[in-house]
Formats: structure tokens, sequence, C-alpha cells
């Protein structure tokens, strides 16, 4: 039995309370005057955001088993026994896209071990020597054979200074190994081991090569600003022509040569592209940020797009609910708001099984014809729960029902893909 040191006043409201009040009659907190606890501080948080309480434990059997009954049952009036359809779907939505983030760090990784297969298992590699990063190291075990990296190690002995190993490196492979090797490397990397004299020198190179071009670009620009000074502004674009044209006329020789190397900077790598000087403001920055993108790490820019989905949805569902709205228009009685609710409610359960299913694909299932099998039959439970729902919630007959419940998923699906690449596109500028 707990055990309450109880208040003559609440701690809340200042209200008068009697000793057999267990909480204030006014504001309805407790009755207590002990320090919060940890579990006390959980329980408020929870029952206050995610309403993780009988509320919630009621809601679970008919969600999972019973499609439409929480929808009818909130439009009916029975508000108070069941879960918020916004919370209850904030809750999944977490558990949701935290699964989704995991799985796609995870597969994200798989993919780069999966590039490595067959060098990984045969070579130890360099990793343990002082100053050779993960790719390098990739470098050397995909392009050093097993022989010439025994040997390698033979001249290392224990002395494992990167000095040592530049030394025994250059001593020992061959002329095929070593154009491999070249050819893996940035500048940067060039002149690391000792395969150029200075990495300054390349740079200077590549900016040589432009430094006439680029000084006739500059003293043509006020002569281009001073004509288009009373018309519009000039574009590569003509009637058949995009704004992403202007990626097929750039120059990319010297970029996908010199893009890992950090010693040139983005601007320097612009600078050597020839790009038009005609084209408009959004297409400089969309140049530019293919530079960065390009010379980022995949897995940063994966991420950085998946942040971004739980908002993406977020706005898709009321455009979910509006397409239900405009299917039934000829129901009056049917308000927005039940679309929008029995909308929270479908992607609350389709969040959760999906979850639960990347869960069991991804670290339960090995067997990739098992695995799409698996996720077939996901999407058809999904579905299946999704048209009952919809047969419960609007009451028509099942050949109806069926038409509009297609037209539905048509529209929604052409949405999403024009959302998820919008929301690709922006994630890309924002980078």
């Amino acid at each position: 039995m707990k055990i309450r040191r109880k208040s003559n006043n609440c701690l809340n409201c200042s209200a008068s309370l009697d000793s057999v009040y267990n909480y204030c009659p006014i504001c309805g907190q407790e009755n207590t005057t002990s320090n919060v606890s940890v579990k006390t501080l959980l329980g408020d948080f929870f029952n206050t955001y995610l309403a993780v309480d009988s509320k919630f434990a009621k809601s679970v059997k008919p969600f999972f088993i019973k499609p439409g009954f929480l929808t009818n049952q909130y439009v009916e009036g029975k508000r108070a026994s069941y879960a918020h359809p916004i919370r209850l779907y904030l809750i999944i939505s977490i558990f949701y896209f935290f699964i989704i983030s995991i799985v796609g760090g995870s597969m994200a990784k798989e993919e780069e071990e999966k590039d490595n297969a067959g060098v990984i298992n045969i070579h130890r590699g360099f990793s343990g020597v002082e100053g050779v990063t993960s790719k390098e190291n990739k470098n050397f075990k995909r392009n050093i054979s097993e022989k010439t990296e025994e040997q390698i190690y033979i001249d290392l002995d224990t002395i494992r200074t990167f000095e040592k190993f530049r030394e025994a490196l250059l001593k020992n492979i061959n002329k095929e190994e070593k154009e491999e090797i070249i050819d893996d490397l940035d500048s940067a990397g060039l002149y690391k081991y000792g395969f150029i004299e200075s990495s300054q020198n390349v740079r200077d190179s590549i900016l040589a090569a432009d430094i006439k071009r680029i000084a006739e670009r500059e003293a043509r620009q006020d002569s281009i600003i001073a004509y288009n000074k009373n018309a519009a502004p000039i574009s590569i674009n003509s009637d058949e022509e995009t704004i992403f044209d202007v990626f097929e006329n750039l120059d990319y020789n010297k970029f996908n040569k010199y893009k890992y190397d950090k010693s040139i900077s983005d601007e320097s790598l612009y600078d050597s592209m020839s790009v038009p000087e005609n084209i408009t403001d959004f297409q400089v920055l969309m140049v530019k940020q293919l530079i960065r993108v390009q010379r980022a790490d995949d897995e940063q820019i994966v991420q950085f797009i998946l942040k971004n989905l739980p908002l993406m949805m977020l706005l898709l569902i009321p455009l979910f609910a509006l397409v239900l709205k405009v299917l039934y228009v000829r129901r009056k009685q049917e308000l927005y708001i039940k679309h929008l609710i029995h909308a929270l409610h479908l992607h609350s359960f389709a969040y959760f099984i999906y979850g639960v299913s990347l869960i069991i694909v991804h670290y339960w299932i090995a067997n990739e014809e098992l695995q799409g099998t698996f996720a077939f039959i996901t999407f058809v439970g999904v579905s299946t729960y999704a048209y009952i729902s919809f047969m419960k919630v609007y009451k028509q007959k099942w050949l109806k029902t069926f038409i509009k419940f297609n037209l539905v998923g048509m529209v929604y699906f052409s949405l999403i893909m024009t959302f998820f690449i919008a929301e690709m596109l922006i994630s890309l500028l924002l980078f």
C-alpha cells in the first residue's frame, strides 16, 4: 500500500484539502508532500505527453484486431476510454522512425562491407599502423597481394610507425600494385605516401589551368550585367530545357579526380568545372551543392534525408484525409475531422507493423527471397486491415469500398512519391 504524507493545502493550486483527499478536487494533483521520485517524474511525463496509461492499454486490443473501431468510438463521442489519436500516432511514429534510422544505418554499413567482400577475410590490412585511414586501408587491401602484404609486415617488424610503413610500402609493391593504388588515392594521399613530391603542387596545377578562363569570366561579368540591366535575367534554358540541364554542360574530369582531396576547396573545384556564366543564381546553388554532396560520406547524406521523413509524413496525413473527404464528398455527414482521425489510426497501425517487420526482415531473416516474401505478406496484411477499416468506418458495400480503397491508394502513393522526391531535393539543397 502506498503511504502518502498529506498536506492541508494543494501544492499546485493552494486549495484547502481534507486529510481524506488523496487528490485535489480542484486541479487533480496528488495530495502528498513527498519528494518527487524518478518514477514520479517519468510517470508524469508519459501521462502528460504520451498518455501511456489505462486508456492506452485499453486501446491496444481493438487497435490490432478491430479495424476502424477506435475511429468510430472517437467520432461517436466515446473519447475518455481510449487513447487520443494524436498521442497514439506520436508514440508509434517515434518507434517507427527510430527503427528506420537504426536499420538504415545498419544497411549502409552492411553495403559497405559487401563492397569490400573478398579482400577483408584474405588480407589483414594496415589498420593498426598509425596514420592509415580506413579508406586508405581498403585501398591497400584491394590492390596489394597477400604476398606483398606479408613482406611489408616483415619489414615493419614491431615498429609500426607511419614513416616505417611508408618506406616498406614503397619498397615492396610492384609496378601493377603501385598503379592501382595511385588510381584510388587523391592528390593528398599521393603526397602522403610519397608517390608525388607536393600536394600543393598538384593543387596549383589544377588551378593554373583555370586562371585564364576565370579571369576572362570576371572580365566579361560587368559587360554581361550592363547588357542585361534592363532585360530579364539571362538563362541557358530554352523552351525545351530545364534548370537541371546545367549539369550536362559541366566538365567533370578534374572534379572526379580530385573531389576527395581536402586540400582543394569547394570553390576551386567549382572553378575547374567550366560552369556557364549565364546561369541563374539557383543553378549556381545547385552546382555548389552537387560538389558538397559528392564530397560527403554516403551514410551522412542518407541519415540527413531520413531525419526529415517524420515531418514529411506528418504533412501527408492531412492530405490523405483530404483525399478521403473528396471521395466521400456526397456523404454530407462525413466531416473532414472524421477522415483525419481515421488517417491517424491507419498510419499508426501501418507504422507499427512495418516497424516490426523491418526488425524481423533485417535481423532475423538472412535469405533474400524469404525477406521479399515476408515484406509482401506484411504489405498485404496492412492493406487488408486498411480495407476492413474502410468498410467499418464508412459502412459501404465491399465492391464500392474496394474501388474507393484502390483509388485512395493510387492517389496517396503518387503524393508520397512526389513529397519524397521533393524532400530529397530540399535535403540535398540544405545539406
